[in-house]
């Protein structure tokens, strides 16, 4: 009886081995049991793949607009300031754009198409050219609910004098809607120094434009002015506009005591500020002694349709003023 019992079980055994004909010994049992036992590990580490790219850096929350002080665009445009727009795809990587407004000339300064890839919330990003042919590396921290950038080994284009450019250490924060309808422009400040030029750069600068200063038969009159009417006994007379056109409406009131002259130039000063080219002599010797002045238009190519609704309203009232003649 015995024996029929362990033929029928090798019978069954070599049913099971299929059309191979292999007979499913005790070695060959042991030998199954090692080749599944192997395949163990590598099932074990496809898990531990998929919980690696489960647990992988996502930065998505941060797409949207970041503005210093979380200000409006708006507040931006009107009174200057740095915007850093953000998109996050993939979990960490970045796309985006820095633009950078000057208060009181409203230039303007941006870097386009940023591109860099998130870890351990960081990316760098060289650019070429922010839009005055500045050059430098931006290196982007993300913390809690804002997002650093600091410019490294920032690098001035020689024709630009004037040191505008996005450099330096920027604190981002989320822009705030509610702060939309509270925007106000503020108003001008004389003893404000919007340039970030040294005193020594500043002075070398000023001494480059000595010719044009000395062949504008009018500039010791606009220094009397500004030293015995403004009190400005300083070099702001050649880095701050004589009036903040761009920015505040004026009345006529507001030029009933200056001379003929001061008028004159503050109509033409709303051209100059838009890189307009003089053809009049003087006036072009006057305004490229003016750090801020960066001539690039020639009246055949100059578009009106540049000047704002403040430019548009105070140019109507200097043009009604200006009476002075050479």
């Amino acid at each position: 009886m015995i024996k029929k019992y362990v033929f029928f079980i090798m019978f069954i055994a070599v049913l099971m081995t299929g059309c191979q004909g292999i007979p499913l010994t005790e070695e060959s049992l042991i030998k199954e049991s090692e080749t599944i036992e192997s395949l163990v590990p590598i099932k074990t580490e496809r898990n531990n793949i998929e919980t690696v790219n489960s647990n992988k850096e996502n930065y998505e929350s941060y797409t949207g607009v970041w503005t210093e002080g979380g200000v409006s665009s708006a507040e931006i445009l009107a009174n200057g300031g740095t915007e850093f727009g953000v998109t996050i795809k993939n979990g960490n990587e970045l796309e985006g754009s820095i633009f950078s407004q000057q208060w009181a000339t409203q230039r303007l300064a941006e870097i386009e198409h940023i591109k860099c890839d998130i870890a351990n919330g960081t990316c760098t990003y060289c650019f070429s050219d922010d839009g005055w042919g500045g050059t430098g590396t931006l290196f982007i921290t993300f913390s809690e609910n804002k997002i650093i950038v600091t410019v490294k080994d920032y690098k001035l284009d020689d024709k630009n004098p004037i040191g505008f450019g996005i450099s330096g250490n920027y604190v981002f924060e989320r822009k705030n809607p509610e702060k939309e309808t509270k925007t106000e422009i503020k108003e001008p400040d004389f003893s404000d120094r919007y340039y970030s030029m040294s005193s020594d750069e500043m002075n070398s600068e000023i001494n480059k434009r000595a010719k044009y200063r000395a062949d504008c038969p009018f500039f010791h009159e606009v220094t009397n002015y500004f030293e015995n009417v403004r009190g400005v006994r300083d070099v702001a007379n050649v880095i701050e506009p004589l009036y903040y056109t761009d920015i505040k409406y004026y009345s006529e009131d507001d030029f009933k005591d200056d001379p003929l002259l001061i008028i004159h130039l503050a109509k033409n000063e709303i051209y100059a500020m838009h890189g307009y080219i003089f053809k009049d002599e003087d006036l072009n010797n006057y305004f490229r002694v003016q750090l801020w002045y960066e001539p690039y238009v020639t009246p055949e190519n100059f578009d009106v349709n540049v000047f704002n609704e403040y430019e548009k309203a105070n140019l109507k009232i200097l043009s009604k003023l200006d009476t002075y003649k050479q």
